[in-house]
């Protein structure tokens, strides 16, 4: 059962660490949810689009974009296979959040077969 003050804390994350993951978990907005194992991630690309942060993930089936501000500890984290799971941060918290990366959106696209 989550605590009161531990659904307080979590309102603010979008992200978590943990070392040494099988796999990355996706939750979206929409509340679909996509966990695809680390050992299908191709490469990773950080910059920027439209004045925002842009976090390419591009996997074996998918590719995965986040658009977000401070995203560079997030790349760090795919670096090292550490994140445990992301989601977009709810949008009545994201002024609120004034330090850390900061997940606005996350787009998911299937890859054609090659």
């Amino acid at each position: 059962m989550i605590k009161s003050n531990q659904s307080e804390k979590t309102k603010f994350l979008c992200w978590n660490k943990e070392a040494q993951q099988q796999s990355l978990r996706i939750e979206q907005a929409n509340g679909d949810l996509f966990i695809i194992p680390y050992i299908h991630l191709l490469y990773a690309h950080l910059g920027t689009e439209n004045e925002k942060e842009l976090l390419a993930l591009t996997f074996s089936s998918h590719e995965i974009r986040i658009v977000g501000r401070a995203l560079t500890d997030l790349a760090i984290a795919i670096q090292q296979l550490s994140i445990e799971w992301i989601k977009p941060l709810d949008a009545r918290y994201s002024e609120s959040k004034k330090t850390g990366a900061l997940v606005e959106r996350i787009i998911i696209y299937k890859r054609e077969s090659i």
